[in-house]
């Protein structure tokens, strides 16, 4: 899967599992994506439509996460997005298979 530059809003370490980085991606679009990188490449761990589901299924996908960013309070809970997880889990799962994982 390849990501053009022209579409990447922002990107950032956000923490580190298996040895590798983990980064935070932000599309133009919306899309927010946790990946892992390794080896020239990356593996899609968790999207979303906000920073904090993209984070909660990276965190499913890959539980020895160790989040080394900041955030500031007021962070959503998972009340607060557990209506969409079904449906991001979906798009997570389809990334991961197109990647070969």
């Amino acid at each position: 899967m390849v990501l053009p530059a022209s579409q990447i809003a922002s990107r950032e370490r956000v923490g580190t599992a298996r040895g590798h980085s983990v980064l935070a991606i932000h599309m133009i679009g919306g899309l927010h994506l946790i990946a892992l990188q390794k080896d020239g490449s990356w593996e899609t761990l968790g999207a979303g439509s906000h920073p904090a589901v993209a984070r909660h299924l990276a965190q499913r996908n890959c539980p020895d996460i160790v989040w080394d960013e900041l955030k500031k309070s007021g962070q959503p809970t998972y009340a607060d997005f557990a209506d969409l997880l079904p449906e991001w889990e979906r798009v997570t799962q389809e990334l991961r298979k197109i990647q070969g994982l």
